[in-house]
C-alpha cells in the first residue's frame, strides 16, 4: 500500500473516531459538545507529514527504530513546547529537606537524546552485519545461477536456487557444487 493511501486511511479513521466522540457527547447531553481550537488545525497539519514520515521510515530503518525515534521526538517536543511556548514551570527537586533546589530537566533532555541515539546506533550496528551477510548471499545466488545456466540447459537444475533466498556461505558452497555437478563435499 502506498504511504499516502495508508495515511489517508489513518486520517479517515481518526476523523470517524472524533466524530463518534462528539456524537456521544451530544447524545449524553454533555456540554460543550464540540469546542473548536486552532491548535487542532495546527496539530493535524503537523500530524499528517509525521504520519507519512513514519510510514516511509518503517521499511527503511525498521519498526523498532521508527517507534523509538517518533516517540522520543514527540516526548522531547512536548516538553520543549510546554516549557518554552506555553510557559509551564519546570519542576524543581530537593535532595534534602533544606537543600538547594535542583532542576533535572536538562539531565532528562540529555539522557533522552543520548539514549535515543544509542539505541538507534546499536540496532544499526547490528544491522551492518546482517546487510553484509545478505549481500554475500545475493552475490552467491547470482554466481550459482550463472553456474547453473552455464552447466545445464535444463531449467529444472535451477530449482535449488528457489529453496532458500538466504544462503549461508557453507550452504552457498554446497549449492554451488551441486548445481555445477561437483560431487565432492565442501571442506
Amino acid at each position: 500500500v502506498h504511504p499516502v493511501i495508508f495515511q489517508l486511511y489513518k486520517s479517515f479513521c481518526v476523523f470517524v473516531l472524533g466524530a463518534a466522540l462528539v456524537a456521544s457527547r451530544s447524545v449524553f447531553g454533555l456540554e460543550p459538545t464540540y469546542l473548536f481550537s486552532w491548535w487542532g488545525i495546527f496539530s493535524a497539519g503537523a500530524w499528517i507529514p509525521a504520519g507519512l514520515a513514519t510510514i516511509v521510515a518503517v521499511p527503511r530503518i525498521g519498526v523498532g527504530s521508527t517507534v523509538l525515534l517518533t516517540s522520543s521526538t514527540a516526548s522531547l517536543l512536548s516538553f520543549l513546547v510546554f516549557w518554552l511556548v506555553f510557559g509551564e514551570a519546570v519542576r524543581t527537586h530537593k535532595l534534602t529537606p533544606h537543600g538547594t533546589p535542583l532542576i533535572l530537566a536538562p539531565l532528562y533532555i540529555v539522557g533522552m537524546v543520548l539514549g535515543m541515539g544509542g539505541l538507534v546506533w546499536a540496532q544499526q550496528a547490528g544491522g551492518r552485519e546482517r546487510i553484509a551477510e545478505e549481500a554475500a548471499a545475493l552475490a552467491c545466488s547470482a554466481e550459482i545461477e550463472c553456474c547453473c545456466a552455464a552447466m545445464s540447459p535444463e531449467p529444472s537444475v535451477r530449482t535449488s536456487l528457489e529453496l532458500s533466498d538466504r544462503l549461508t556461505p557453507r550452504a552457498c558452497a554446497v549449492a554451488d557444487d551441486e548445481c555445477c555437478g561437483v560431487k565432492e563435499p565442501p571442506p
